[in-house]
């Protein structure tokens, strides 16, 4: 059903209009009415119909005023207008708004009939288009970020070349030059979460993607359901400074969603090369495979590991001593 929004200041005739045309038949239903056009436009702003069935001559406010501010601010809502007068200039104005149909008082079923299906079918199509160009969107965009997952993955795996890496980086608008490379790969994965924990969570989410994108030299990647990839670029000098800058801000986006979240960071060793990239994303991924034993660490380390790896060495040696047999 289309939504249809009646003005006319005739109190009896705008009643007989809600009543006496068979809307649902037609596909609209009427979603409110006014006696004027300044009565009629803080509703319409309030909810926008998809046809406005207005009378021209109203005080306050007429239909060819009303029709023009609608057509400004919304621009795809269908406009008839009816009038008692035969006035050559209401036509001209009508057809200069770009109003869908102009009757004639008395309105008759006939007219009013061809009018809505007229109407009807022109909303149908824009409906028609903007489904299949929101389609087309949704596909470009997931095409897209498959494309960018691909290309990511070539990028970290050293299956392609060089070459072939900074043409396809081309293809796809991303800009691969630098002096200096690395990966932060930052996993968040949800439990169960309440209502003010997901508003949290929206909030740290809209923050880190707004740190990202205010920082050209790091790329992001999807590179699964619960972890994103960042690619860093620098200048070589400034490779370590630019990973804590990227650790730093991703860990303060995300530390005040502690509860329901778990959520871990690691970092590779930079690299000078592109070619030497999977290095890094190797280092990085060996550290955050670590995370189920450091559930209370959020940023891994090498550093973290061999504090855990001893821990785990001294706690096997008194496990030994406690089982050796008494002497």
């Amino acid at each position: 059903m289309f939504k249809v929004f009646l003005v006319e200041d005739n109190g009896v005739e705008r009643e007989a209009l809600r009543k006496k045309i068979p809307w649902e038949e037609y596909g609209f239903t009427c979603i409110g009415d006014a006696p004027d056009g300044e009565a009629a436009l803080p509703m319409l702003r309030r909810q926008p119909p998809d046809l406005l069935f207005t009378d021209i001559q109203m005080p306050f406010m007429d239909g060819l005023a009303l029709s023009q501010r609608v057509r400004q601010e919304f621009p795809e809502t269908k406009i008839i207008l009816f009038s008692g007068t035969a006035d050559f200039e209401y036509a001209r104005r009508a057809i200069e708004i770009g109003v869908e149909r102009y009757l004639r008082k008395p309105l008759t079923k006939e007219a009013v009939s061809t009018a809505l299906a007229d109407v009807r079918e022109k909303l149908l199509a824009a409906e028609k288009r903007r489904s299949g160009t929101e389609q087309l969107r949704q596909e470009a965009q997931e095409y897209g970020q498959f494309s960018r997952h691909r290309f990511f993955e070539k990028l970290v795996t050293g299956c392609a070349t060089v070459e072939a890496l900074y043409n396809e980086a081309q293809t796809l608008d991303i800009d691969l030059d630098a002096q200096g490379y690395n990966i932060v790969l930052c996993c968040a994965a949800r439990t169960s979460l309440s209502a003010d924990q997901q508003g949290h969570l929206a909030e740290a989410q809209k923050e880190l993607e707004t740190f990202l994108l205010h920082c050209p030299q790091f790329l992001v990647f999807r590179w699964s359901l619960t972890v994103t990839a960042v690619l860093i670029k620098s200048e070589e000098a400034h490779a370590e400074a630019e990973t804590e800058l990227c650790v730093n801000g991703i860990r303060r986006c995300l530390e005040g969603v502690d509860d329901g979240v778990e959520w871990y960071l690691a970092a590779g060793t930079p690299v000078q090369r592109l070619s030497a990239l999977c290095r890094s994303f190797d280092e990085a991924s060996d550290l955050l495979s670590y995370r189920h034993l450091c559930p209370g660490q959020h940023v891994l380390t090498r550093e973290n590991l061999a504090s855990l790896r001893h821990t785990g060495t001294e706690q096997q040696l008194k496990r030994m001593d406690s089982s050796a047999p008494a002497p």
